[in-house]
């Protein structure tokens, strides 16, 4: 049996953190792309991948990928999770984004958010935000790993435990360079992939991994049961 749900990254327009923003602060952050994926063998309104640019970068995008049917203007995302996310009740996932990605999304979009109707008080995102938090179908991989093991983990690096040999295909630090320097493509393709290795980690056959923490060169047995009853409880079934 299949357990279905979204994979949820943002990158954004912030070149470093000497622009006075802050990890762990949504102010000042700027969403460049908001990217989404399915899990293995899922598809939603029969796409696996989903592209919503910034709209002010809309018209700088090259026509193939304003073309494809997979990219979408920012503004349109709090449509889809009203219309589609919440009614059929899929769960979304994501690594650190408690902490960095859903603060910075549920932002109006003059400040570099994606709520464009309404604002951060009530809005439909802010709406089906709730909705999905209220029915536990929110997972935050990073932030259960830090409640229960009291560390932080970098992607990378559970990637590489689960014995896959996926690698990123640059630095976190390096996407909004690119997307400044017009490599809009570049970015949107690292965005989709911190996606997939996110679902494949949160679906790893494994019920332990061991993996060293940030800054630690020691390894952590990982127990990933918990996320397998998660996925049995609140995820989509095929």
């Amino acid at each position: 049996m299949n357990y279905n749900f979204l994979v949820l990254d943002i990158e954004t327009l912030n070149l470093d953190l000497g622009e006075g923003v802050n990890f762990g602060d949504p102010a000042g952050w700027q969403i460049s792309t908001l990217c989404l994926t399915t899990s293995q063998e899922f598809s939603v309104i029969g796409l696996n991948e989903f592209v919503f640019v910034a709209d002010d970068y809309w018209s700088f995008m090259p026509k193939k990928l304003q073309d494809d049917k997979r990219y979408f203007l920012l503004s349109e995302f709090e449509n889809f999770m009203k219309w589609i996310v919440v009614p059929l009740n899929i769960p979304i996932v994501t690594h650190n984004g408690n902490n960095f990605d859903w603060p910075i999304v549920l932002k109006e979009w003059s400040d570099g958010g994606a709520i464009y109707t309404g604002d951060s008080n009530n809005s439909p995102l802010i709406n089906a935000y709730e909705y999905l938090e209220n029915n536990n179908l929110l997972f935050d991989t990073a932030e259960d790993l830090q409640n229960r093991y009291g560390k932080r983990f970098h992607l990378t690096d559970l990637v590489s435990a689960i014995h896959s040999s996926d690698n990123k295909s640059m630095k976190a630090s390096e996407a909004p360079i690119a997307w400044a320097n017009g490599e809009y493509q570049k970015v949107i393709d690292y965005c989709l992939q911190d996606c997939h290795l996110t679902a494949k980690l949160f679906q790893t056959p494994l019920n332990e991994i061991d993996c060293p923490p940030s800054k630690s060169k020691e390894k952590i047995s990982i127990d990933t049961t918990v996320w397998k009853e998660w996925l049995v409880l609140n995820s989509l079934s095929a």
